[in-house]
């Protein structure tokens, strides 16, 4: 969660971020109580601190159990689009959490792909590529 807070504070040209609790939104508590839960820091921040001007990789594992991450990260990306923020949602229906470690299949070889292209394309566009 806490890549979060730097993208929204520093001037840094996207942010994919993978399956991992992001920040409460709407009332929520999800990622507080997972916190708790796991001891990490949840991040300073607000949907409404996030640049509108730099776009958001979310990649999700249809097979993660991890509590409450799941409906978190839904409810992240509904808040996120709602507000007109540039997030792009990258599913992988049948990947467990950590897939990039734990999954060696054609389909994990495809999101790391789609992940790298992301960045790469954004890196690029960033300096004027």
């Amino acid at each position: 969660p806490t890549a979060l807070a730097l993208f929204a504070h520093e001037r840094l040209a996207c942010a994919a971020l993978l399956y991992g609790y992001l920040i409460d939104v709407d009332g929520a508590t999800d990622v507080a109580r997972a916190a708790t839960q796991f001891f990490f820091a949840t991040p300073p921040v607000t949907l409404d601190e996030l640049p509108g001007d730099r776009p958001v990789l979310v990649v999700r594992a249809g097979r993660d159990d991890t509590p409450g991450l799941d409906l978190a990260l839904q409810r992240f990306v509904a808040a996120a689009q709602a507000r007109g923020l540039p997030v792009t949602v990258r599913d992988h229906p049948t990947a467990p959490h950590a897939f990039d470690l734990r999954d060696d299949s054609a389909e994990t070889h495809a999101v790391i792909d789609d992940v790298l292209a992301f960045v790469a394309d954004r890196l690029g566009a960033a300096h004027g590529s």
